[in-house]
């Protein structure tokens, strides 16, 4: 991966207060990580371009947002702690025929649990 787009993940991250942030790069079969920033490297690196929350984004050219990445039959692992997910459409072009040419992808984890006394 770039060093150049390792520190651009870690700044949209920081920025962003996030505990995780992936780059993706969309090529015609794949999806592929170009950069991320967090506690560690995810689980699928690369995958194809129908599969997971990310493929979904694919299809539809539009953000997906999932609340419980457990009850979403889409999701591929990225760390086991993950919650919900954002994924983030990146385009090129104008309209009406903008290209999608990778991703945002940020993971929120559970919230803490109390101890019940």
């Amino acid at each position: 991966m770039k060093p150049e787009v390792m520190e651009l993940a870690d700044r949209i991250r920081a920025a962003g207060g996030w505990r995780w942030l992936g780059i993706y790069a969309v090529g015609p079969n794949e999806i592929s990580l170009i950069g991320w920033s967090g506690p560690a490297a995810p689980a699928h690196p690369r995958f194809p371009k129908d599969r997971g929350l990310c493929g979904a984004a694919a299809a539809t050219g539009a953000p997906v947002v999932v609340d419980d990445v457990a009850a979403d039959p889409r999701y591929l692992e990225t760390l086991r702690t993950t919650r919900s997910e954002l994924v983030v459409p990146i385009k090129r072009g104008v309209a009406p025929a903008p290209f999608l040419v990778g991703f945002l992808r940020e993971l929120v984890p559970p919230p803490a649990v109390e101890a019940v006394a």
